[in-house]
Order: C-alpha cells, then structure tokens, then sequence
C-alpha cells in the first residue's frame, strides 16, 4: 500500500579506516531500504522519499552534512504539509554515554576522532520539533559502549522557530543493544562457490527484517508495533545465542495503541510443524494456546504426540488437572519445533 506522507533517512557504515572496519552494515542498510520500497508488502514509500546513505572508502564519506544535506531535502520535500511517519535507520559503530540514546560514529571515527559520532537523541529531538511528523521511528543497529570523551554531536539543522506541532509526534526506538553493551554482526550463509564472501548480516537486522517480512506479522497482515517490540527482545537473543553471542536489545515503544500502529502489509509467516509430546507427569486435559491466547487445541495428554501447525510467535500448554504450564516459542527459521511437556 503506498505511504506517500512517509519519508525515511537510511545509513549503513561499513568503512572505519581509523578503527575498525564492519562487514555487514552497508548490507543491512540496503536490505532495510528494500523493505522501505521495494517490497510490495513493505513500508511503501516511494524511491523519492527515501535518502539513503552508505559509506565509501575514497573520498570517506559520510561526513556530517551529508547526512543533514539528506534530512534538509527531507524536511523541504514535505514545505508546510505534515507527514504521517519518518523513519531513521542506522548500521555502524556506535557510542553510548547515558542509558538513553546512542552515538552514531561517522566513518572518520577514530580514538583520535572521538566526536565524529551523531548525538541520536538530539536528532530524534529535532525530527520531533520539526513538527512534521505525527510517528517517529528509530532503528538503531549499533553498539553503545562507552568511550572516554566520546561523544556525538548535535545536528547542524534548526528551525528559526518552534512549529505548532513540535513535539506532538509520537515515537518507536529500537536500540540493536541495552547501554554499555555491544552489537554483533556474524556470516549467516556462504554462496554456492567455495571462493565466494560470507554474507554478515547483524543479529538486531536479520532479526528486525525478519520480523517486518512476516514473522510479527499479524493474521490481518502487518506488524503491530507492539508484536515488533516483543519480536525483536525474542529473537535477537536467539540469533546472537547461535553464534556463541549475547546481545539484548531494548525496545522504547510510544505508538498509538488504538488504533494499534502497524509497518507494511505483510502476512504470517507459513506455519511449521510442530511435535508436542506428552510427560507421564500430565494429567490433563491440555490446552494450547497461541500467541494471541486464542485456544488452537485441547485434548487429553494420552493422546499424544500432537503434531500441530503453528505460526511463529509465543505459544502456551496448560494442564488443567495439575494446572502445570509451559510456554515456546516457534521461531522464525527452520521448518520443525520439537517440545515436551
């Protein structure tokens, strides 16, 4: 469905020749702008309200104005109308100095270079006071660390005055990490030739695109962003435990509630089969239930195993004899879900 009064800022950092250079963050980028206007079940911008930046070694870039050069265009496109959502991605390095916000490093980051870093707050700050928008959606694929005397700086942008609506816009901010942790990136599968590069995605990003495509999606199509936020605390956890790694990722979710915000058009995932077995400790009767709580099946534990279609998400098993309970979560990726109860 098109959003013509949606607009997004997107920017992947691979290249730190001062630090340390990524692997996957100009891919996870890309892969989000994809989302933003490529997907037809997507977020349904148009190429022309869409600016994406990524780095490049020579000339290094970007550099500050260019990313205030892409948020101007931004803010002039839109002239004195209100748009419905602005969304800001961000894949890189990055900085935390308090439990709120994150530094963005540009790609002359260095130890040297300590405040070529965006302050995120402050342009989350200046996105809200524009006034022109009614939703504000961060996601922030970084770590946030701290550094001595590393700090972002505020953006070169102002307004000469407040607009009536400054600040009114509501807001979603997915941190890839908690404050003082880091955010991993990992090879995620190789090409068919041997000689081929890995693919490196990071975990806050394949677990975000993942969700976006389908698996938050709701039966109605469309992810809540109340069932983002819970699928992205489960499953970025569960990608970086895959590759030996621990990353949580924190989740500020001020959207409305009713009507509930929604990103793109996509469906559920398809099912994956599911084997349930059966403990001699159950007495029964059991219920399952879905994530939504609705009551998918109820039977007798002798009975079992129960093979059983499911949709990802959290789901629930009670024992109504015993009143025992335990819950799983069907994932994703992968086609089988083994559980006992």
């Amino acid at each position: 469905m098109p959003q013509d009064a949606d607009y997004a800022l997107v920017v992947g950092i691979n290249h730190y020749p001062g630090f340390r250079n990524l692997n996957g963050a100009i891919e996870d980028a890309q892969d989000f702008a994809k989302w933003i206007y490529e997907d037809a079940d997507g977020g349904g911008l148009s190429q022309q309200n869409c600016k994406v930046v990524v780095s490049q070694p020579n000339p290094l870039r970007p550099i500050q104005e260019e990313i205030d050069d892409a948020l101007s265009a931004i803010f002039r496109a839109i002239g004195a109308n209100r748009g419905r959502r602005f969304y800001f991605y961000f894949s890189g390095h990055g900085l935390g100095q308090s439990n709120l916000g994150a530094d963005l490093c540009l790609a002359r980051w260095s130890f040297e270079f300590r405040r070529a870093a965006l302050d995120s707050l402050d342009y989350l700050k200046l996105i809200l006071g524009s006034g022109k928008f009614d939703e504000v959606v961060f996601f922030l694929d970084c770590c946030r660390v701290r550094q001595i005397s590393a700090s972002g700086l505020p953006s070169t942008l102002g307004f000469a005055r407040p607009d009536d609506m400054a600040g009114h816009g509501k807001q979603f901010i997915g941190y890839a990490t908690e404050f003082q942790n880091s955010a991993y990136e990992a090879a995620v599968s190789t090409g068919s030739d041997i000689a081929d590069a890995p693919v490196v995605r990071g975990h806050f990003t394949r677990a975000l695109m993942n969700g976006l495509r389908g698996g938050a999606a709701s039966g109605a199509g469309g992810v809540p962003a109340t069932q983002l936020k819970e699928y992205l605390e489960a499953e970025t956890p569960r990608i970086a435990a895959a590759a030996k790694q621990s990353q949580v990722p924190e989740i500020v979710n001020g959207l409305p509630s009713n009507p509930q915000a929604v990103f793109g058009n996509f469906k559920p995932l398809a099912q994956i089969s599911v084997t349930i077995t059966f403990t001699a400790a159950r007495h029964g009767p059991i219920v399952l239930e879905g994530p939504d709580l609705t009551e998918i099946r109820r039977g007798p534990s002798g009975e079992g195993p129960w093979t059983v279609p499911l949709g990802t998400g959290w789901h629930a098993l009670r024992d109504l004899g015993n009143g025992g309970e335990t819950t799983f979560r069907v994932g994703s990726e992968g086609e089988v879900r083994n559980v006992q109860f």
